[in-house]
């Protein structure tokens, strides 16, 4: 495999509360258009049933595809300032306890705050409020402490 070939990670978040993680040897980009275009049998597969429509966001290699009734519109989900805080160390990686500490606030707070961000951005899971946050944009893993 050429480096022009490299694996793109795709996140497929199905309408019944299941994620599959894939791996497609195709550029995000190119992956992203299909899905958009209404091609996603090949990624999506025919196993949900009746089949949604799908939509699909990149951020940088990652693609993340959704049933498209359930993907809210970036500028539907509003944050408060203490709710950005918590999604972004959630996006990085954080566990509620390492938040709690950051933060100096409860870890009963940090729970609220990650229940009431999976409601605004209506995940079904902590895993899938990310993908979505990360996928429009709302927030991004900061990378540098992976590069070498």
């Amino acid at each position: 495999m050429t480096a022009e070939q490299r694996l793109t990670q795709v996140y497929l978040f199905g309408s019944r509360d299941n994620v599959r993680i894939l791996h497609i040897p195709r550029a995000p980009e190119e992956i992203r258009s299909a899905v958009n275009r209404g091609n996603w049998d090949q990624y999506v597969g025919t196993a949900e049933d009746p089949a949604p429509a799908w939509q699909a966001y990149q951020s940088g290699r990652t693609v993340v595809i959704l049933p498209k009734e359930e993907t809210p519109e970036p500028r539907d989900i509003h944050l408060t300032r203490q709710e950005k805080r918590v999604l972004q160390f959630l996006v990085n990686g954080c566990t509620p306890v390492e938040i709690y500490h950051a933060l100096h606030i409860s870890e009963r707070s940090v729970r609220r705050y990650m229940n009431s961000l999976k409601d605004k951005f209506r995940a079904k899971s902590l895993l899938h409020m990310v993908a979505m946050a990360v996928a429009l944009e709302i927030a991004q893993p900061d990378m540098s402490e992976d590069l070498d």
